[in-house]
């Protein structure tokens, strides 16, 4: 399977030129793949990001699970839509570690640990691969429309600071991980959006469009007694408003909405294509909002924390 970003770039490692590329996952790597987890393990430590835990004695199992997590298919509850790529050495054939990129935030991420998750094999660190492998994760952020990430790494990560710093982070805070008590920092990183790019407008219109097709809301939706009545109406309230520019009545929806799909996750696991492209649209649409309207702090407070970046 060709990369998405094959042939991007040609790194120079000390003295040696190499080819990195971020490969999908694919059985034609399974040699190299086990034989990057076996460093790890001999290394004593756990694989990172945290795909490189998934239980690989089915491999082509897994592989397929990566596919359909980058589709949206059996998302579990609490999981987001995320692509995950392998780092491919072209010269040497080895994979030299692995980024998992988010789609977008849950409430989870959005605390700590945001929208990209990399990892490099022991043997391979402190060579400037960290810096190249999330210059390209940077790339493929584009592709997926993102204008800006969410990275987290421990503060006394010194080497993880200093690749986000490389790639433009911008420190926000400091938080504390429940679990281990250590210090997370959270940085941002803007992301240069090729000025060919659809007009946030036209893509918020043609989702809606693409929200109503037939065959496209669940079947009992439009039904009063259905449980998913009130979601569906307040999404079309958004896009009403949105057409009559009527925007403080966008962002009270956009609320509505997002709660409402927040307990039709929990409750139903709620994860076809409708639901993923409403939320794919929520997060559009606040974007746009965001960027071009001036909101009152009340509005600003109303909408959710997730749709805020």
């Amino acid at each position: 399977m060709k990369s998405m970003i094959s042939d991007y770039l040609k790194f120079v490692v000390g003295e040696e030129q190499i080819m990195l590329n971020l490969v999908k996952p694919d059985i034609k790597h399974k040699n190299q793949y086990l034989e990057m987890l076996d460093e790890w393990k001999g290394a004593g430590e756990q694989p990172q990001p945290w795909v490189l835990q998934e239980d690989c004695s089915d491999f082509n199992a897994m592989v397929q699970k990566f596919e359909n997590l980058s589709k949206g298919i059996d998302v579990l509850n609490g999981f987001v839509l995320s692509t995950t790529y392998w780092a491919y050495d072209d010269e040497s054939g080895k994979i030299l570690g692995a980024v998992n990129i988010r789609h977008y935030l849950n409430d989870m991420l959005m605390k700590v640990w945001g929208n990209i998750g990399y990892g490099i094999r022991p043997s391979e660190r402190r060579k400037g691969y960290a810096t190249i492998i999330l210059k390209l994760a940077l790339e493929c952020c584009k592709t997926l429309k993102m204008e800006r990430v969410l990275l987290g790494c421990y503060k006394e990560n010194i080497a993880s600071v200093k690749t986000i710093l490389k790639n433009g982070g911008v420190l926000e805070n400091e938080v504390i991980e429940e679990n281990s008590t250590k210090i997370v920092q959270r940085y941002w990183i803007n992301i240069k959006m090729d000025t060919k790019e659809i007009p946030l407008y036209d893509e918020i219109i043609n989702l809606a469009k693409t929200l109503n097709k037939p065959g496209m809301l669940p079947s009992t939706g439009i039904r009063r007694n259905s449980v998913y009545y009130s979601f569906i109406t307040y999404i079309n309230h958004t896009i009403a408003f949105f057409i009559s520019e009527d925007f403080d009545a966008v962002v009270i929806f956009i609320s509505r909405a997002d709660k409402e799909l927040i307990n039709l996750k929990e409750k139903y696991g709620c994860i076809s294509e409708y639901f993923i492209l409403c939320e794919q649209y929520l997060f559009t649409l606040s974007k746009y909002i965001l960027k071009n309207r001036n909101l009152s702090e009340v509005l600003l407070q109303i909408l959710p924390d997730r749709y805020k970046i």
